[in-house]
């Protein structure tokens, strides 16, 4: 049973909390790409607007249990080096985003578009050319930086990935 203005957040102010997530996971991958720094403030907004979320439709139990589990076994690959920090926090906020039942096709189509990620910076490795003069725009200065680290094999912004899959699911789940 709902409380109303539970029931009101679920009807009304869904779509928008949903859109703002969108958003806040594309600037997330944006800070990723350009910066490989995933700020905090933006994690906790995406937590903070997948809670909102969960209490509307009642699962915030599984949502918090299931982004504990997720954070901490993140936390142990970023130990082991395999993944960042920023990673984790947004992996984590990301899993609040969407009903516990999608937390495991969450993670799939995560992985999977981490994996068309890396595929696509081993192509581009052998296609980027080197970078001429410092332009001056800053959307070019990024191209310019993020084709100096495809070339030298530089990490991957897999915040990008984080973010593509956790879209794909949270547009699925909420229509």
């Amino acid at each position: 049973m709902h409380f109303a203005p539970v029931a009101q957040l679920r009807t009304e102010f869904a779509p928008i909390l949903v859109a703002a997530a969108i958003s806040f996971l594309v600037l997330a991958s944006l800070n990723d790409i350009a910066r490989r720094i995933i700020p905090d403030t933006i994690c906790l907004a995406l937590a903070g607007i997948g809670i909102l979320l969960r209490l509307g439709d009642g699962h915030i139990v599984g949502a918090v249990l299931a982004a504990i589990i997720v954070f901490i076994l993140s936390m142990a690959c970023c130990l082991k080096g395999w993944m960042g920090g920023g990673d984790v926090k947004l992996l984590s906020a990301s899993v609040l985003l969407v009903p516990p039942s999608q937390v495991f096709t969450c993670i799939f189509c995560i992985g999977i578009a981490g994996g068309m990620l890396a595929l696509l910076y081993i192509v581009l490795r052998r296609l980027v050319p080197r970078p001429g003069p410092r332009p001056a725009s800053l959307i070019a200065r990024a191209c310019r930086v993020e084709a100096f680290r495809i070339r030298r094999g530089g990490p991957l912004p897999y915040g990008v990935g984080i973010a593509a899959g956790a879209i794909l699911v949270l547009l699925r789940s909420h229509p």
